[in-house]
């Protein structure tokens, strides 16, 4: 198996692209194999990119925390207390959008450092996003 790992404003994850989607119980166990920090490659999660087979998307990604588990917070289940979170940066600035507290470009501040959302028809994050290796796991992956 390839991965790729990737940190935004520190919050880390292991990239997969695969051409067909594992079992969600396959998936679960792969990420809490080569999340782990100490046993594993270590990363606060690992998302998964297949193909889509509707029109006009290119891909669908599935994303396990370290602990196996799609939950997303800042204090992510699994991975504890993360530097950044993209969705939890969106999904804030949509709420205080909606409230009228913020206008249409929100920036957004978290420990490992800003991101900025854009909000209309579409919610565009942007923030930095650093390639940090790619890296081989010969045979099977438990779970994989």
């Amino acid at each position: 198996m390839r991965l790729t790992k990737h940190h935004g404003l520190g919050n880390d994850f292991l990239v997969a692209l695969l051409d067909v989607p594992p079992r969600e119980a396959e998936l679960a166990a792969t990420a809490v194999a080569v999340c782990d920090r100490h046993r594993g490659i270590g990363a606060d999660g690992l998302l998964v990119l297949t193909p889509s087979s509707r029109p006009g998307i290119d891909a669908v990604m599935s994303l396990n925390n370290a602990d196996g588990g799609l939950d997303l917070r800042v204090w992510e289940r699994g991975a504890g207390i993360t530097e950044a979170c993209g969705s939890g940066a969106t999904v804030s600035a949509l709420a205080a959008h909606a409230w009228g507290l913020v206008g249409d470009r929100v920036a957004v501040h978290m420990p490992g450092g800003a991101a900025e959302v854009v909000v209309g028809r579409t919610l565009t994050l942007i923030g930095p996003s650093v390639y940090i290796a790619t890296i081989e796991i010969p045979g099977r992956v438990p779970g994989a």
